[in-house]
Order: structure tokens, then sequence, then C-alpha cells
């Protein structure tokens, strides 16, 4: 009888820092739900080699070989076909990752993804938040969730189901133990700083609104369920008593006592002693009584990404963390509103001939939003002084490539059109140069419409017939004369947009 692949079962394999960990996955048909049929869990030093040597030890590679053989035998026992292997992207700073990848490919059989920062915090922001958007307790309130990492640390800052803080720190633990003292009970002092500026960063975002700390860490998640410990809503709820109880344990007992009474390897040891006393600290600077810890690791963030990737999702969690980010600078919020509603009634009419995408969409939302938060610099140059600002930030939904674009719609948004005398715009290639110049253009007649600051149009109709854009303004009858003005900036800014497309502008008064 020929071999037969199952075929609602998915491999997906996770190699992280310190551990490798394959799942098994029942599928359903519609790829909108699974359930976990199997899973390992193998430690290995990636991140240690990573960090401390900047390449990974021939040791760590036989170990590498030997743990995904093994998964390759359970994969193979399952009749699975369809794997997903998945990469930290630490492993990009090891001078050796292009060796490191081509095993994994040889063994597996498949390619290996390197998941790079922001897709890690949009899975991590997908797996968490399907348990917090349903949580009795937590959906209405203030969150502050801590993806603490080997290489690195990621913060999410929501209120009410809407994002306003996504920060990604180069603080991971691997990082951290190698400058830390070598008495544990000076950890919390070490971390002092940080913790202190996380306060600052929370209170200059929320003021002293309370909230409930969600932290995401699986060696301690695994503890938990060796204590017997019991999950409530997918969230393990532990107070800071018992928190520091078991710090007081990790930092006084011995590591066999460590490995025999929490059921953890050797290897993990260190890193959950200094997570207890990190996670300790920030729940005494903050004055927080408990915290949470999901089941759910960025793995399944992955699931999300793989099966259903919500985009709608993603999009309105993007879109609130700019307007938080856009506050920040003080921006005219009303303005920066209507410019992107405007903007995407321009794109809406533009799209089907102009084959416009719903990302491109995106970037001249977030571009509206953001396009006067040069201000906060000062009111010359402000657009310029908008690039500056966006090209260096971080964007969650974002990659630093798409947020590079978007600082530059925002900055021809006004004065000098993108020219090839420009260094930032003419290094992009000819088809980013295309979207930077279509979007920038469509951005500035939407600014032109709200030139005045003033709720003088009630409603705006636009058309697009016979290669004319027509632009009907409802007008305010208090606003009436603010038309004028807007007609003038409509003019003075359409050149642009009509040499780009070979569409006529017409704006009009009803």
């Amino acid at each position: 009888m020929p071999w037969k692949a199952k075929e609602n079962l998915l491999a997906l394999l996770d190699i992280g820092s310190h551990t490798i960990k394959l799942y098994i996955l029942n599928v359903s048909s519609s790829k909108q739900e699974w359930k976990i049929v199997d899973s390992m869990w193998l430690p290995i030093q990636i991140g240690k080699d990573i960090f401390v040597r900047g390449s990974i030890r021939q040791e760590t590679l036989s170990e590498l070989n030997r743990i995904l053989t093994r998964y390759q035998e359970v994969i193979r026992s399952y009749r699975i076909t369809d794997i997903k292997a998945f990469i930290t992207s630490a492993l990009s700073e090891a001078s050796n990752s292009e060796s490191v990848i081509s095993r994994c490919e040889s063994i597996l059989g498949v390619p290996v993804t390197i998941i790079h920062p922001h897709q890690e915090n949009e899975a991590i922001y997908l797996a968490v938040s399907h348990i917090t958007h349903n949580h009795p307790q937590l959906k209405h309130g203030t969150i502050l969730t801590l993806h603490v990492g080997s290489g690195s640390s990621r913060l999410f800052l929501e209120q009410n189901g809407s994002l306003l803080l996504n920060q990604t720190y180069h603080t991971g633990i691997l990082r951290l133990s190698q400058y830390l003292p070598s008495t544990p009970s000076a950890y919390e002092s070490y971390f002092y700083p940080f913790v202190k500026h996380l306060q600052k960063t929370i209170q200059t975002t929320i003021g002293e609104a309370s909230l409930h700390l969600v932290l995401l860490h699986d060696d301690i998640v695994r503890m938990l369920e060796h204590l017997g410990y019991k999950e409530n809503h997918h969230l393990y709820l532990l107070s800071r008593q018992e928190i520091e109880k078991i710090t007081v344990a990790f930092l006084s007992l011995p590591d066999e006592e460590l490995v025999a009474h929490y059921s953890i390897p050797d290897t993990t040891i260190q890193t959950i002693r200094i997570s207890l006393v990190f996670f300790l600290t920030i729940l005494r600077q903050l004055s927080l009584s408990e915290l949470y810890l999901p089941h759910t690791i960025s793995t399944f963030g992955f699931a999300y990404e793989l099966l259903h990737k919500d985009n709608e999702k993603l999009t309105t969690a993007t879109l609130s963390s700019v307007m938080a980010l856009a506050k920040r600078y003080q921006y005219d919020a009303e303005h920066a509103q209507k410019v992107m509603h405007y903007s995407s009634l321009l794109f809406d009419a533009l799209k089907i001939t102009s084959h416009l995408s719903e990302r491109e969409k995106l970037y001249l939302q977030v571009a509206a939003l953001l396009h006067d938060i040069g201000y906060f610099v000062g009111p010359t140059n402000h657009h310029k002084n908008t690039y500056d600002l966006l090209r260096h930030t971080e964007i969650f939904g974002l990659d630093p490539e798409e947020v590079l674009l978007i600082a530059l719609i925002a900055r021809y948004h006004r004065k000098s059109p993108p020219k090839k005398t420009h260094s930032e715009f003419v290094n992009l290639d000819i088809h980013k140069r295309i979207l930077v110049t279509r979007l920038s253009a469509i951005l500035r007649i939407a600014n032109a419409l709200d030139t005045c600051h003033m709720p003088a149009i009630r409603h705006l109709e636009v058309h697009l017939k016979d290669n004319t854009l027509s632009l009907l303004c409802h007008v305010e009858p208090k606003h009436g004369h603010a038309y004028e003005v807007i007609q003038n900036a409509v003019t003075v800014n359409k050149t642009l947009f009509e040499n780009f497309f070979g569409i006529k502008v017409v704006i009009e008064k009803r």
C-alpha cells in the first residue's frame, strides 16, 4: 500500500535562541482553527553562542543537527509533508548564519524562514491579544504585555483593546546576563534603571491609569504546569508573593535541587533566575500585586500568521499605535484625521484604474496621520522634521523599509516634490520611487482640502470620470469664506498629481 500523507496535520518548528520547539497541529479545513496533537521542546545554546562569541560553535551545530534529525523522525512518524520552520532573528548576528540555515534546510528538506523583529512583534501581538481581548478582566482594561526574549524584549501597551505603544529593546535575558553582577542579590539594582525608564514610558502614555501586567516566558509557564498551577481563560495568575517565593528559591537553592523540584533543564536555570528577578523588579516598581502569564507563546503567533493572518486586526492596531505616537508629538488630531479621511477617499477613487493595493492605502493613512509631527521640532521646514523623526521610528505592523517609505511620503506633503537630487529618494529602487511619488501626490491634495484646519467641508464627494477627478465640496455655510482658501490650496498643490497620474483635478463648491 503506497505511503499517504495526512492532509490536516502541520508540523511547526520554532528554532529559538535557547530552545527548539516542535508542534504537531491538527488544522481545520478552513485553516481558521487548530489544536496541538503533540509537542517537543529541547534546549540549545544558539543564543549564548551568538551573544558571547558572535558565531555558533561546532558543538552547538552538532546538537542542532541531532535535535532536528530527531524531530524529522517524529514528523515522518505522523506522515506529515506540510512543514513550516522558523528561526530566531538573532541568527542574523552570527558570522556563520548562512551555514546554519543551510544545515537546517538540508535536514528538514524545507526552507527555513528567519523571523524578523517586526514579524515577531506581529506574531506575539496576535497570539496574546487573541487571549486578552476575550478575557473578562482584561478586555476593557489597560494591559502592559512584556515579552522578554533571549536577545531582545518587547513591550505592548493597550487600553480598551487599542494598541497605544509598541517598543523593542535590545535587552534580552542572554544579552543582560553578560553584564550582570556576580552576586544574584544585586540583580535588582542592575535592572532598576531599565524598569524606571519603563515606568516613565508608561506614565507618559497613559498617565496614572491602573494596569494589568502580562508577561511571556515559555520556561516559567512550563514550570508552572509542572507545579500544578491551573489556567483560567488560558492565563496563569500569580501574586507578587508567589513570584517572590519562587524567586527566593532560585536565588538560594543549588541547581540540582531546582532541576529536581521544578522539572526544568539545567540549561534554563540561569535565564529563569534572571527573568524572575526582572519580573519582580517590575512588579515592585509599578506597585502591582499580580501578573498574568499566557499559555500561548510566540510560536502560536506564527501559526496565526500562517493560517489566518488577521490583516484587519493588524491594520487597526497599526493605526491606533500611530495615533498614540502622533499624540506624543502633540499633533493636531482633528486635522490629521481629516487628511487621512480625504486621502482614503482619493485613494479609493483611483484604486482600480491605478492598480493600488491595500498595503499602499495603509502607508498613505499612516503618512496622513503623521505628516505634521515635525512641528514638534519647529515650524520651519516641518515636513523635513517629520521625515527625520519618522525614519528611525518603530511602528507596529511595519518593517523599517516601510517606515522609510512613509517618512518620505509625509516629507513630500508640501514644498518640493520628490526629486532625483534628493539622496534619500534616489537611493530607492524605481518601484519604490513610483510608490512614494503617487502617494505623496494624493497626500498633497488631501492636505490642501483641510488647509484652513477648520470644519469648512461638511462632506466631500470624489468622482473619477473621463480622466478628470472631481472634488465636490459641500461647504458649511458658516465657513463659506474658507472655500476660496481651500480652492487656491488645491490649485497650488495639484500639479504633482496631474503630472504623475495624467488626470485633471477639478474642485467645485456645493
